[in-house]
């Protein structure tokens, strides 16, 4: 180690900009800030273009559908099938289970029709259906109504009517309609000895309805909601089993999706960080037969990984669990810096100490750092957070590595004896049996490959982005949510409606609205949609309903007489429901009000309620295919917002892969005119050619394997443009140094621009350049190429598409060294 370190700027830089980042980390965890990791399948997606006005509503309903779960217990009985239900609920309820559930509903109380009867019969004259209030509204229609509510008194249709105090059924009315929509709200069940239930086929189904807490959705707990219910329905399948029935759970919602992708995710994460680690570490110690740069080398990855982290938690207070996943490729990138410092610090002899190497590698090290940080500091201008997180994550990363390597390595004492490392003299023995001619043979054959490639996969050189290939059901989960479906047949098809108004009563009306254009003629309106004003009208709509039954008042003596009231008695009872019905106008049902808990979850699915200045709810259309005539309806109304979220997002996700790909194209300019700065147009050409050659081959690779050009794959380019350039870069360096050395000219050509490192006069051997390039190769291939295995089709990707561009970079470099 130098004695003088406080004079050395590129130590003092170093421990400066690395002190900042943890220091500023650390600052704001001891100030109170809470940092997450985001473990979310569906974080990782952008949002929906076209919903941005009405994005924190869509927050809203995203987080309540994103912990919503259900549970159906099936058997050949109810009562066993109920039994296994309560065994299973008292499971998930004991202990500090509950603690991650902020609702688990099983029991229906046995009071629930009591309390909705007594609900509809207090407020029987405000929720007469659109249809009964404008069938009242002519003489026909009032005749027609007072004939059917005389069928339902006498002809024993329903044994739940107070003819005393309503003598033209109204509450049976609205009842009857109020269960029918209940019934077709999306769930299809029925309330049963105080549970919902369902006969299907041969067997009885129990649903067990529930939400997790938000921190109950997240995997980085040691025990998770998702994983408390498997747990439990495990222990229950255990008990089936012993008992010797077929009683069988399903489970269903996005809680299991996201828990099964994530928690896959992290344990590839492991696999694939610990395999790229034990392999470069293999390699390093196959290779220097010195423990000392692969201590070195393992240190400063770490340290790059801890400032990569705490830069991206300081800037953003979270990170995602996918930015890990793609920081693995930390460890192969940050490793080529290391690599090039300790070939020379191994067997170079003309390089008497750690600054000699420093200066000799400086130049070519601050071009890559540059290429590789213009890749990533683009890539920050996405409106994309995951990707600006990558870009954080990686571009801290990187500056670590590289400061780490000009700072603090060459404090290192060097080896007591150095000698050629025996893979170098190969490599360089290789090299020179290829003259220049030969060189350029091989690189027309490799453009030829690529174009063989490009003709046989052109049908799949296409920009797409299907959520379907980046997660799609298999297995057990899958055959869960065929079973679910069929039992419920709720019709939806994941396309919703989110409605806007200043007031809670105005967003109701236009909801109302809505319903009417989702209907066809003579059709009932919520016979295709779910909402609140299914169950909750609009005081609108209410005070129409109490408008209308005015007109069949007076006949109130008559229909007492036909309920055995004598004359003067009828007429009496007659005056007492004109009073009551007077009395009770303006007892209008509200959101807020006292409203059945079973009837207020069934609208509270749907009511969004107040966010900012204006309220919100949600309307889902129920079998409707034509997307089309949904978002015609939406033009309606600048109050009605129609979300795809699988085609919106798949929309922005085109969108993002054409904007990565314009950014792509203008590092490359920007890296051309930062290298005509030190090198001739003639070696600027040359350097450029090769990443244009490995994103060719990323893609013609791509295209063979049948995969489309889309955000994860177009990622993985970016990143193999920058390392491609270092190839080259590396390459040309070296050839220059030795130029300079044999003809002993350190001033250059000064005619035609710098094309060679005037700043160096050290001897390289290409032998040990080529070795650098190679282990570089090496250490970034186990990274990606580790990552090409994974079963999470983005992780796939963008492996392949890396491991691909890294073969192509460095075969392309090989073939078109300086000469």
């Amino acid at each position: 180690m130098s004695r003088n370190i406080l004079k050395n700027k590129f130590f003092l830089t170093w421990a400066l900009i690395h002190f900042l980042i943890i220091a500023s980390f650390l600052t704001l965890f001891l100030c109170g800030t809470e940092f997450k990791i985001n473990t979310g399948l569906f974080d990782i997606l952008p949002d929906s273009s076209s919903t941005k006005e009405v994005k924190d509503a869509e927050s809203v309903l995203s987080s309540r559908t994103g912990r919503m779960f259900l549970i159906l217990v099936k058997d050949k009985e109810f009562s066993a099938a109920k039994e296994k239900a309560v065994r299973l609920y008292d499971l998930l309820n004991s202990g500090k289970n509950s603690e991650y559930f902020e609702n688990i509903d099983l029991y229906v109380d046995d009071n629930v029709f009591d309390e909705i009867y007594s609900f509809y019969s207090r407020h029987r004259y405000h929720l007469l259906s659109k249809e009964e209030t404008e069938l009242i509204s002519t003489d026909d229609g009032v005749e027609q109504f007072i004939a059917e509510s005389q069928a339902q008194l006498f002809l024993g249709t329903s044994t739940s009517i107070d003819a005393d105090e309503d003598p033209f059924a109204l509450s049976e009315t609205a009842i009857q309609g109020a269960l029918s929509k209940l019934i077709n709200s999306g769930t299809s069940m029925q309330v049963l000895d105080g549970v919902l239930c369902k006969r299907f086929g041969d067997h009885e189904y129990i649903m067990i309805r529930g939400f997790l807490k938000p921190e109950g959705v997240s995997i980085t707990n040691k025990k998770s909601g998702v994983k408390i219910i498997e747990d439990c329905i495990a222990q229950l399948r255990e008990e089936i089993k012993a008992g010797e029935s077929d009683a069988e759970i399903f489970v269903s919602g996005i809680p299991f999706h996201s828990y099964e992708s994530s928690s896959s995710a992290q344990k590839e994460i492991s696999i694939i960080a610990t395999v790229s680690i034990i392999l470069i570490v293999l390699l390093c110690f196959y290779i220097f037969k010195n423990p000392v740069p692969v201590v070195f080398s393992v240190g400063a990855i770490t340290l790059s990984s801890l400032c990569a982290l705490c830069t991206v938690l300081t800037v953003f207070k979270e990170i995602h669990i996918l930015t890990f996943v793609f920081g693995t490729t930390l460890i192969g990138t940050c490793l080529d810096y290391s690599i090039h410092y300790f070939v020379r610090w191994k067997s170079d002899n003309s390089l008497k100490d750690g600054s000699e190497i420093r200066n000799h590698l400086l130049k070519g090290l601050t071009l890559s750092l540059i290429s590789t940080l213009i890749s990533y500091i683009l890539l920050a201008f996405t409106p994309f957070t995951l990707l600006k997180q990558i870009s954080v994550f990686s571009a801290a990363g990187i500056l670590s590595s590289y400061l780490t390597v000009i700072g603090f390595y060459p404090l290192i004492k060097m080896p007591g004896k150095r000698k050629e490392i025996k893979l170098a003299g190969v490599l360089e023995r290789l090299s020179l049996k290829l003259d220049k001619k030969k060189k350029q043979a091989w690189f027309v054959k490799l453009i030829f490959v690529i174009c063989i490639l490009f003709i046989q996969g052109r049908n799949n050189i296409k920009i797409d982005n299907s959520l379907r290939s980046m997660y799609s059901m298999k297995g057990e989960l899958l055959n869960n949510e065929a079973e679910v479906s069929s039992v419920l047949n709720s019709g939806t098809t994941g396309w919703y409606f989110i409605v806007k108004g200043k007031t809670a009563e105005e967003v109701l009306e236009k909801e109302e609205k809505l319903c009417e254009g989702l209907a066809d003629e003579n059709e009932d309106p919520y016979s295709r949609c779910n909402c609140v004003t299914k169950f909750i009208p609009s005081v609108k709509r209410q005070k129409e309903s109490y408008a209308a039954l005015e007109k069949i008042l007076p006949f109130a003596k008559e229909q007492y007489e036909l309920l055995s009231y004598e004359s003067a008695d009828a007429k009496q009872k007659a005056q007492w429901l004109k009073n009551n019905y007077i009395s009770s106008k303006d007892n209008y049902v509200t959101m807020d009000g006292d409203i059945p808990e079973f009837i207020k979850k069934a609208a509270g699915n749907f009511w969004l309620g107040k966010i900012g200045e204006c309220y919100y709810t949600c309307v889902m259309p129920v079998n409707i295919y034509d997307t089309a005539m949904l978002k015609k309806l939406a033009d309606q109304d600048n109050d009605f917002y129609f979300v795809n979220k699988t085609g919106e997002i798949e929309s922005e996700l085109n969108r993002l892969t054409k904007i990565i790909l314009i950014l792509l194209g203008a590092a490359f300019v920007i890296m051309a005119v930062i290298l005509k700065i030190f090198y001739r147009l003639k070696d600027v050409l040359k350097i450029m050619s090769v990443p244009l050659v490995t994103a060719a081959s990323c893609i013609a690779v791509l295209g063979v394997c049948k995969i489309p050009l889309g955000f994860f794959s177009v990622t993985g380019i970016v990143l193999v443009f920058g390392l491609s350039i270092d190839y080259i870069i590396y390459s040309i360096e070296s050839a220059s140094n030795k130029n300079i050395s044999e003809k002993s000219m350190p001033d250059g050509d000064v005619s035609g621009g710098n094309s060679l490192d005037k700043s160096s006069s050290m001897n390289s051997s290409e032998g040990e350049n080529t070795l650098s390039i190679v282990l570089s190769f090496a250490s970034s291939a186990l990274s990606f190429g580790l990552l090409a295995l994974s079963s999470f089709n983005p992780v796939f990707v963008f492996g392949l598409t890396v491991f691909a561009g890294l073969t192509a970079a460095l075969t392309g470099t090989f073939f078109t060294k300086y000469e």
